[in-house]
This record gives C-alpha cells, structure tokens and sequence, in this order.
C-alpha cells in the first residue's frame, strides 16, 4: 500500500458532499465539524508519528513508553469529561488505568499465542484499543460513583454511625458505578458485529492476519476490554480513597 498525493485529493473529494450540504444548511455546524475534523487530524498525525517512531526503532522500552503516555492522555481526557477533580485524581487514575490495561493485553495476547510480546505491532493496537475502552466505559463509572457520593451521602454516614466497615457503607455506590457502566456496555456488546466489528476486523485483517485468528483475537479483545473497564473502575476507588476521605472517612470538600 502506497501513500501520494491522490490519497490526500480523494479525502479532500470525501468531505466535499458533506461540507457544500452543511455550507447550505447549517453553518454554524459546518465550522464546528471543520474544527472537528483539524482536531481529528492533528491526534491522528501526533499518534501516527509515534507510531512510526516505535516501528523505526523497535524497543520494548519504547513501546512502554508509548503505553504510559497514551493512558495519560486518556486520563486527562476522562476526568475532564466527568468533571473531577485533577489534583485529587489524576494519579490514582493514571495508575489504575495503566495496571489494568496492561494485564488485561499481556492476559489476550498470551491467549492467542503471540510472538514478540512487546512488539510493537500487538503493544500500539491492543494498548489503544483497551485504552480506548477503558476511557468511554469509565466516563460514565467514575461519574456516577463520585455524584452519588456527592449527593446521597445519608446512607453511607448512617452506616458508618451503625459501625459499618467503610467498604461495605461504599458497596452501593460502587454497585450503582458499576451498573452505570455495564448497562450500555452488555446493550452495546449485542449488536457491536453492525458498527464495531467491520472496522476493528477489517484493520486485523489488512494487518496480515488469517480470518480465524482476527476473530479469535477480536473476540479476546472485547473480553479483556470489558474486564480491564471493571478492574480499572475498582482500582481507581481503591487507589483515591485516601484523596476523597479523611482519616475519620468524612468526604473531603
């Protein structure tokens, strides 16, 4: 496969329709998917020149390297979108993310007998997709748990008072996070063969892969995307407890 300048023409001719159709309609919309768009492609010159950089020069190092920033950046992203505080929760996070995407990928690679573990080919694609997994599923985890802490902490004070354990005075709101999660995760599992699995197998596919072992290894990922979102969700509460609750395990401010 060959890049040149026709690949650069052909995409400009892509976004031509939908571009002329929003310049008629809808303005305002049209800015706001152009800023969309350079934003869209600059991420993707940024990671694409990481990703030359790692095929370049194929250390294990660099391939680590290249993990810890990726789930730092997805860190960010994440607490921003949920509205939480950075200080507070950054590194917990940052930490909890980075263990479970991790052992969930060396788990899914391990299961389907790859070569090279820390090569850059499996580390680049599983760590990004596991990231980006983790990144959406705990969005809406993390949110749900602090603001039902925020906002009904009635139960979880009356049973500390009746002499509960923390853990056991947090496990509803925990249950609560994790059901916010799981819920449109197991709806999307259903039906993710009509828009995830074309992409995510075409790409296993075009990457030299026989059409037994890009199922096998998609199948994988999807397991170990779903239990890396659940492991990085109850790390992340373990890890930030001593950052939401003080010693008396009041809620901080």
């Amino acid at each position: 496969m060959k890049i040149t300048l026709l690949t650069a023409v052909l995409a400009l001719l892509l976004l031509a329709l939908p571009g002329y159709v929003l310049a008629r309609l809808d303005l305002p919309l049209m800015k706001r998917t152009g800023r969309g768009v350079v934003r869209m492609v600059a991420q993707v010159a940024a990671v694409g020149a990481l990703t030359w950089v790692l095929w370049k020069v194929p250390s294990p190092w660099l391939c680590l390297l290249w993990l810890l920033a990726v789930t730092m950046v997805a860190t960010w992203v994440l607490l921003s979108r949920s509205r939480l505080s950075m200080q507070r929760l950054f590194l917990p996070t940052w930490i909890a993310m980075t263990v479970a995407v991790a052992v969930a990928g060396v788990l899914a690679l391990l299961a389907v007998s790859v070569d090279h573990l820390l090569a850059p080919r499996w580390v680049v694609t599983v760590g990004a997709v596991l990231t980006a997994h983790v990144l959406t599923t705990n969005i809406r985890g993390l949110s749900t748990y602090f603001e039902t802490l925020r906002t009904d902490s009635t139960s979880y004070y009356a049973q500390l008072g009746n002499g509960a354990s923390r853990p056991v005075a947090l496990t509803p709101y925990v249950r609560q996070a994790l059901r916010s999660m799981m819920e449109p995760t197991v709806a999307a599992m259903a039906v993710t063969g009509l828009p995830v699995l074309p992409m995510l197998l075409s790409g296993l596919l075009m990457g030299g892969l026989s059409p037994l072992v890009a199922t096998v290894l998609f199948l994988v990922l999807m397991t170990a995307g779903l239990a890396a979102s659940v492991g990085a969700l109850l790390l992340t509460v373990w890890l930030a407890d001593k950052s939401v609750f003080d010693k008396r395990g009041a809620l901080k401010p």
